[in-house]
């Protein structure tokens, strides 16, 4: 028994990590869209399908399946001052005198998210948070003012705020554009409905989640699952 044993642990090892020729047909499809198929799934779903073989241990390992399973906190400094993410708040630390470390109260707190801050700006003194509510929040750096919007149906992965213009990308597969003035938040001004590659099974674009997005107040960039998204607001 202990020789069957220890003549099976070689044989997993040496198991190749490539696709298997045999199996269901869904293993058959491309790359790109099983990773548009297993993005829905949960982190136990994909603890369960990496156990399956190696190839696919392989595949489920990568970033863009864990990156919204694992959220890594978000960094921002500005003068003396660090803001960081923490679940659904946002905190703020001076730095010491000796500018080498930071005081270990925050001085301030922003809050208002239903569930964790995936991203957050700093912009025209105010902090710009997307939520995994699917909300924006907007609150003034100095004053207690906050205000939480709904923006998307799923959660908002990244925004940014350039001359009174907000813009924000979901994994809803939409980018939105919206006005920072206080009188008319929440009010969005464009959406965009974004289309990734076409595939081999169909001449028609699939439109992907919005994973990070810049904008110059002229072009909004947004990083989709394959692509570049590029939009010129002056030749649209």
């Amino acid at each position: 028994m202990a020789a069957a044993a220890g003549e099976e642990e070689p044989a997993a090892a040496a198991e190749p990590a490539t696709r298997p020729a045999a199996g269901p047909a869904l293993w058959r499809l491309p790359e790109e869209l099983l990773l548009l198929i297993c993005s829905y799934l949960d982190m136990r779903a994909l603890g369960r399908l990496a156990q399956v073989c190696r190839w696919l241990r392989r595949f489920t390992s990568c970033d863009l399946l864990w990156r919204r399973i694992a959220r890594m906190p978000w960094m921002q400094l500005e003068d003396a001052s660090l803001y960081i993410s923490q679940a659904n708040f946002i905190l703020a630390y001076q730095f010491r005198p000796d500018g080498a470390s930071l005081n270990r109260r925050p001085f301030r707190v922003f809050a208002g998210h239903d569930e964790d801050v995936c991203h957050f700006v700093l912009a025209n003194s105010h902090i710009i948070s997307a939520g995994g509510d699917g909300k924006i929040g907007v609150h003034r750096l100095h004053s207690t003012f906050t205000v939480k919007y709904s923006a998307h149906e799923q959660e908002v992965n990244c925004v940014d705020c350039k001359g009174g213009i907000i813009v924000s990308g979901s994994r809803d597969r939409t980018a939105k554009v919206w006005p920072l003035a206080s009188g008319q938040l929440g009010q969005c001004l464009h959406t965009i409905q974004t289309e990734d590659r076409a595939f081999p099974l169909t001449s028609t674009p699939l439109s992907s989640p919005v994973y990070c997005l810049r904008f110059t107040t002229r072009h909004l960039y947004a990083a989709l699952s394959y692509n570049l998204h590029i939009l010129d607001f002056q030749n649209p």
